[in-house]
Protein backbone atom coordinates (compact mmCIF):
# COMPACT_ATOMS: atom_id res chain seq x y z
CA UNK A 1 0.00 0.00 0.00
CA UNK A 2 2.76 2.76 0.82
CA UNK A 3 3.72 2.88 -2.72
CA UNK A 4 0.52 3.20 -3.90
CA UNK A 5 0.19 6.54 -1.01
CA UNK A 6 3.25 8.14 -2.90
CA UNK A 7 1.95 7.76 -6.20
CA UNK A 8 -1.08 8.85 -5.06
CA UNK A 9 0.69 12.04 -3.64
CA UNK A 10 2.81 12.22 -6.53
CA UNK A 11 -0.51 12.63 -8.60
CA UNK A 12 -2.20 14.92 -6.07
CA UNK A 13 1.51 17.19 -6.48
CA UNK A 14 0.96 17.39 -9.92
CA UNK A 15 -2.67 18.51 -10.39
CA UNK A 16 -1.47 20.97 -7.69
CA UNK A 17 1.13 22.75 -9.67
CA UNK A 18 -1.08 22.60 -13.08
CA UNK A 19 -4.10 24.34 -10.53
CA UNK A 20 -6.53 21.38 -11.15
CA UNK A 21 -7.34 22.06 -7.78
CA UNK A 22 -10.70 19.19 -9.05
CA UNK A 23 -8.17 16.70 -9.61
CA UNK A 24 -6.42 17.37 -6.92
CA UNK A 25 -9.32 17.09 -4.30
CA UNK A 26 -9.65 13.57 -5.58
CA UNK A 27 -6.72 12.56 -4.48
CA UNK A 28 -7.44 13.63 -0.63
CA UNK A 29 -9.36 11.29 2.15
CA UNK A 30 -12.95 12.83 2.37
CA UNK A 31 -12.16 13.06 5.85
CA UNK A 32 -8.72 14.43 5.53
CA UNK A 33 -7.21 16.27 8.79
CA UNK A 34 -4.57 18.94 7.40
CA UNK A 35 -1.93 20.34 9.90
CA UNK A 36 0.01 23.81 8.95
CA UNK A 37 2.40 24.20 11.53
CA UNK A 38 4.00 27.30 9.65
CA UNK A 39 0.48 28.49 8.67
CA UNK A 40 -0.11 32.33 7.83
CA UNK A 41 -1.50 34.59 10.68
CA UNK A 42 -5.20 34.81 8.60
CA UNK A 43 -5.10 31.12 8.11
CA UNK A 44 -6.11 28.36 10.59
CA UNK A 45 -3.24 25.84 11.71
CA UNK A 46 -5.88 22.86 11.33
CA UNK A 47 -8.29 22.34 8.19
CA UNK A 48 -10.74 19.27 7.57
CA UNK A 49 -12.65 17.53 5.16
CA UNK A 50 -11.37 17.32 1.58
CA UNK A 51 -12.75 20.48 0.47
CA UNK A 52 -10.87 22.76 2.63
CA UNK A 53 -7.30 22.24 1.57
CA UNK A 54 -8.07 22.95 -2.09
CA UNK A 55 -10.09 26.03 -1.11
CA UNK A 56 -7.15 27.27 0.58
CA UNK A 57 -4.56 26.61 -1.56
CA UNK A 58 -6.50 28.24 -4.32
CA UNK A 59 -6.41 31.56 -2.02
CA UNK A 60 -2.56 30.86 -2.57
CA UNK A 61 -2.49 30.89 -6.01
CA UNK A 62 -4.94 33.78 -6.25
CA UNK A 63 -2.44 35.49 -3.79
CA UNK A 64 0.91 33.99 -5.73
CA UNK A 65 2.30 34.18 -9.14
CA UNK A 66 3.89 30.82 -10.03
CA UNK A 67 3.09 29.52 -6.72
CA UNK A 68 4.66 25.34 -7.12
CA UNK A 69 5.34 23.06 -4.42
CA UNK A 70 8.63 21.20 -5.91
CA UNK A 71 9.09 17.82 -3.86
CA UNK A 72 12.19 16.61 -4.70
CA UNK A 73 12.13 13.16 -2.44
CA UNK A 74 9.34 10.61 -2.06
CA UNK A 75 9.87 8.54 1.13
CA UNK A 76 7.70 5.91 1.35
CA UNK A 77 7.11 5.72 5.20
CA UNK A 78 4.75 2.99 5.10
CA UNK A 79 1.32 4.92 5.86
CA UNK A 80 3.00 7.56 5.54
CA UNK A 81 4.53 9.76 2.23
CA UNK A 82 7.30 12.12 3.58
CA UNK A 83 8.22 14.81 1.33
CA UNK A 84 11.33 16.72 0.55
CA UNK A 85 9.67 20.14 -0.63
CA UNK A 86 10.32 23.45 -1.65
CA UNK A 87 7.90 26.11 -2.62
CA UNK A 88 8.08 28.99 -4.12
CA UNK A 89 5.71 31.91 -5.54
CA UNK A 90 5.92 35.70 -6.02
CA UNK A 91 3.53 38.03 -4.19
CA UNK A 92 0.73 39.39 -6.99
CA UNK A 93 0.70 42.45 -5.22
CA UNK A 94 3.89 42.55 -3.82
CA UNK A 95 6.50 41.10 -5.75
CA UNK A 96 8.00 39.51 -2.42
CA UNK A 97 9.63 36.25 -3.34
CA UNK A 98 8.47 32.95 -1.55
CA UNK A 99 11.17 30.71 -1.74
CA UNK A 100 10.54 27.93 1.58
CA UNK A 101 12.04 24.37 1.80
CA UNK A 102 10.52 22.30 4.41
CA UNK A 103 9.36 18.84 4.44
CA UNK A 104 5.84 17.88 4.29
CA UNK A 105 4.09 14.61 5.65
CA UNK A 106 1.13 12.82 4.01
Amino acid sequence: MSQENVEIVRRGNDAFNRGDFERFAESLHPDIEFRDLAHAADAPETLRGAQALPSLMSEWRESFDEFRAEISEYIDAGDHVVCVTRWTGRGKASGAVVDVAQVDVY
